[in-house]
């Protein structure tokens, strides 16, 4: 019924599913705070090799940027990647975007209503992120975008971050990105941690949680987006 609420909600804007009637409002963030531990434990900061494998994208965009900013007539207007939600998610991580001080547990759902891993969010449908290079009077820019909202990448201290600061924060994780040198010695052991992960992730998600009725604040601005409506992505 969860599922049939949110994907009514998602594909009619503006009018709520009958399914989300059956749900009070706690019920339905505890729901959404399940999925947020699933995502975050199997696509993103929850182990390593989640995200150390996402490199390639941010080599990516390291390497065009690079070649815009030393030849920019020959630098294409523009370069369109297309994946899963799960890649986003690592990508997400990979950056250090929406890192939360405390991980989300499922003993900690009380104090994590301001998270700002929240997948109904950061991850919705036609979930995008857009990095933009700028050609300032003081030198190349680049701007990160979240669901066409502008969002402050981590190490920068604005919306609009010189590209040294860019380069200095990611240039080596492009740099030193061997996908296989990264899953050796994972590979063995990764199976398992997914299921642990997710096991984990669950546990002790029951009556007693459901019983509090809490609201979540809206998420501030920059690293987190503002809309707290759509529950799940």
């Amino acid at each position: 019924m969860f599922t049939m609420c949110r994907f009514e909600s998602a594909t009619h804007s503006g009018r709520s599913s009958p399914w989300c009637s059956v749900f009070e409002r706690d019920e339905l963030e505890v729901m959404e705070y399940d999925e947020d531990l699933d995502y975050y434990w199997t696509d993103g900061y929850g182990y390593p090799i989640n995200y150390e494998q996402a490199c390639p994208p941010v080599k990516d965009f390291i390497d065009h940027f690079r070649a815009a900013m030393k030849s920019d007539d020959n630098a294409p207007l523009g370069v369109f990647r297309f994946s899963h939600s799960g890649l986003l998610l690592k990508v997400y991580a990979r950056l250090g975007m929406f890192r939360d001080a405390t991980p989300p547990r499922a003993d900690n759902f009380r104090e994590q209503t301001a998270r700002k891993w929240r997948s109904s969010l950061i991850d919705p449908f036609t979930a995008n992120l857009a990095l933009v290079l700028f050609k300032c009077s003081d030198g190349h820019k680049l701007m990160a975008f979240v669901q066409e909202r502008p969002v402050v990448l981590p190490g920068c201290d604005r919306v609009l971050c010189p590209m040294e600061t860019v380069l200095k924060n990611y240039a080596a994780l492009a740099d030193s990105c061997n996908v296989a040198e990264i899953c050796d010695g994972y590979l063995e052991n990764y199976a398992h941690c997914r299921r642990r992960a997710k096991k984990y992730a669950r546990r002790s998600i029951g009556t007693d949680v459901r019983s509090s009725s809490m609201s979540a604040p809206p998420l501030s601005s920059g690293d987190a987006l503002t809309d707290t409506e759509m529950m799940g992505p």
